[in-house]
């Protein structure tokens, strides 16, 4: 809690945490309770937890990432060809995932109307919608994106954003 941390490499990190700013050059899993911190990985393998009021940077994600998340951003900058699962709930965050345009993956996002929508022409056109919820302008989103459509993205945001392009 209250710290600054820097590491070079970590095979896994078991993290319980309160306004620290973390700074990881490589890791295997994290696995985090997060608030009011700033994380930067710039290699990771998976990520999982729950994070509030946090920023969260990922530069390179190789695998997985599941994260429940409230207020903060979590920016998964680059996500790996190979990666399997992204699973992300969230409220009044905003979220970027930088995909690789070569990856298949099904994708299911579901939003209401006061999250900000910035997805790239390739992968919204891709995309089927359907009205949930007037009243609450929820929106349920999903598609096929790439050939094998192997691995999965889903994304529930109340709120805040989400920013998908590829990368």
């Amino acid at each position: 809690n209250y710290s600054d941390i820097t590491c070079r490499k970590i095979s896994s990190l078991n993290l319980n945490s309160r306004s620290s700013t973390m700074e990881i050059e490589e890791t295997g899993a994290i696995e985090l309770t997060s608030s009011r911190d700033k994380l930067v990985v710039k290699s990771c393998n998976s990520l999982s937890g729950e994070a509030s009021f946090s920023r969260i940077r990922i530069n390179e994600l190789e695998a997985m990432c599941t994260i429940n998340t409230k207020y903060g951003e979590l920016k998964l900058n680059t996500i790996s060809r190979n990666f399997r699962t992204i699973q992300v709930k969230s409220e009044y965050t905003d979220i970027f995932l930088g995909v690789n345009p070569g990856a298949g993956y099904s994708l299911d996002l579901q939003y209401d109307a006061k999250t900000n929508i910035n997805i790239s022409s390739q992968i919204i056109n891709q995309l089927k919608k359907e009205t949930l919820n007037a009243k609450t302008g929820a929106v349920l989103a999903t598609g096929d994106i790439g050939k094998s459509a192997a691995s999965h993205i889903s994304v529930t945001a109340k709120a805040g954003g989400i920013s998908l392009i590829n990368k």
